[in-house]
């Protein structure tokens, strides 16, 4: 098995985490990547039985599918960029909470490299958004390696945080 396996034992690991906090709080997941790719919800999909608490995904990359999709602002991402804290949270705010009941949101835009990258926003800088009955918030990571490596480094973070958050609900 390579590191980049799906069925790495750290990544099972994660998404099983996760999984046993949206059943245990009855919630539905749903994750709106860019940087990833789909990569994070690839793993989740990959697990058995993830269709009774996993939504499913949205990949927006470019700018236009944040806005036509997820209604993000063109003022926003000119003013502050896709790769920003603004961004993150309108992604991991987008979806209606009337269509949508239950849900909680993990979002991700970033830099995977290698190239893209400026001094203020360098290759590796990742921004995350988690929506909930927390409300909204935000963080970024900065994360070292190829291609590959951020795309998967950002994709475990936001699934191993999603989880902290879900497994905080009802406390």
């Amino acid at each position: 098995m390579n590191k980049y396996s799906v069925t790495s034992a750290l990544t099972v690991r994660i998404c099983m985490d996760l999984a046993f906090f949206a059943r245990k709080f009855g919630v539905k997941i749903i994750f709106l990547e860019s940087c990833t790719g789909g990569l994070t919800s690839s793993w989740i999909s990959s697990l058995n039985g993830s269709s009774s608490w996993f939504e499913g995904a949205l990949v927006t990359y470019s700018n236009r599918m944040k806005n036509v999709f997820l209604e993000v602002n063109e003022k926003e991402l000119s003013s502050h960029g896709a790769v920003s804290a603004q961004v993150a949270a309108s992604m991991a705010n987008s979806l209606s909470k009337e269509k949508f009941a239950n849900i909680v949101t993990s979002s991700i835009t970033g830099i995977a490299g290698p190239c893209g990258g400026s001094q203020k926003k360098p290759v590796g800088q990742v921004f995350f958004g988690w929506g909930g009955p927390w409300g909204v918030d935000t963080t970024h990571k900065k994360f070292n390696g190829n291609r590959q490596e951020i795309r998967e480094q950002a994709a475990k973070y936001a699934i191993i945080n999603l989880a902290k958050r879900v497994a905080l609900i009802n406390k």
